[in-house]
């Protein structure tokens, strides 16, 4: 799998849920910018070269005005993800490549605004670049980077609920 970006691509995910009375609330938001795999071949490949844009934002909102059990909101954006699964033989070869001289940006915001009782979850995960290479005898990942990549998370609780779980993390 190759693939020249000298322009923009860009992947959106917003989810929004609000409850009434005692029901429940979920939002889950995923945006991935590239996503490249191959996989069970001799030699598998994937490549990537990037002197544009690649953004992934992803946002998940949930709200509950009631006395609610549980709302839970959770956004993930990853800007490249690359996986390389080779066939398992000896001698077989494995590579994720990416070479970035543009911008690679990922987004995730979580929020959650809970009036009710209930315990509101809430989580952003953002990742600039995943890169995965295995089965096989030679299995690499490589990143040559003289660009920008940028990962950034944020979770929120709002309300008079009690706080069960919050977390926000960022990798570049």
């Amino acid at each position: 799998a190759e693939l020249f970006n000298t322009g923009s691509i860009s992947a959106s995910a917003y989810a929004s849920a609000s409850s009434r009375g005692t029901d429940e609330a979920y939002a889950t938001a995923i945006a991935v910018g590239v996503h490249q795999s191959a996989s069970n071949a001799q030699t598998v490949l994937v490549t990537l070269t990037n002197s544009g844009d690649i953004l992934a934002d992803a946002t998940a909102k949930a709200f509950t005005p009631g006395t609610v059990t549980e709302a839970t909101a959770s956004a993930s954006a990853v800007g490249v993800s690359q996986e390389a699964h080779g066939s398992g033989t000896s001698g077989s070869i494995a590579r994720a490549v990416l070479s970035n001289s543009g911008n690679i940006t990922a987004t995730a915001f979580g929020s959650v605004n809970s009036q009710g009782s209930g315990s509101p979850d809430v989580s952003a995960t953002a990742i600039g670049v995943n890169q995965f290479a295995d089965s096989a005898g030679a299995a690499s990942a490589s990143l040559t980077n003289s660009g920008d990549i940028s990962a950034f998370a944020t979770a929120d609780i709002s309300g008079g609920g009690l706080v069960n779980e919050i977390s926000a993390t960022a990798s570049a």
